[in-house]
């Protein structure tokens, strides 16, 4: 798996599609630009990759805390992603993270649909069925196309 970090926060790339946050501690904004950065100009504009984004909610550091700068940029940021899957998490945690996606759906012209998982078995079997509906919304298409 390619990898980066971020501040406390790791990042990887797990081929094809699915790109993984760990977030270790509090979020701050240069981390949640330079986040968007690598997701959107490395894995997007220069490979083609619309990708899963799976963000691990993990128990240390700063509880995984959202600056208010780091939650204003994330709720106005312009994300072009299949979906952002939340792994796990303290109660707090997960209600905070909520707040954002909804903020972001709420300012954003692209809506990114946002689920919330126990585990990591459970977001795969999300990603699973997500490209099972892709793969039968592009089979109809592609075959009309080719005549």
């Amino acid at each position: 798996m390619e990898s980066w970090t971020c501040g406390p926060h790791l990042l990887e790339l797990e081929p094809p599609d699915v790109f993984h946050c760990h977030v270790r501690g509090a979020v701050e904004e240069q981390h949640a630009r330079e986040t968007v950065r690598i997701a959107s100009e490395e894995l997007g504009a220069k490979r083609g990759v619309r990708i899963f984004f799976v963000v691990h909610l993990e128990s240390s550091g700063a509880e995984g805390t959202f600056t208010p700068a780091a939650r204003k940029y994330l709720g106005t940021a312009r994300l072009d992603w299949k979906a952002i899957v939340l792994v796990g998490g303290t109660l707090l945690m997960r209600m905070a993270v909520t707040v954002l996606g909804r903020a972001q759906a709420i300012l954003s012209p692209q809506k990114v649909p946002t689920v919330m998982v126990k585990s990591m078995d459970e977001a795969r079997k999300y990603i699973a069925e997500v490209r099972a509906k892709e793969a039968a919304h592009a089979g109809p298409a592609s075959a009309g196309s080719s005549s």
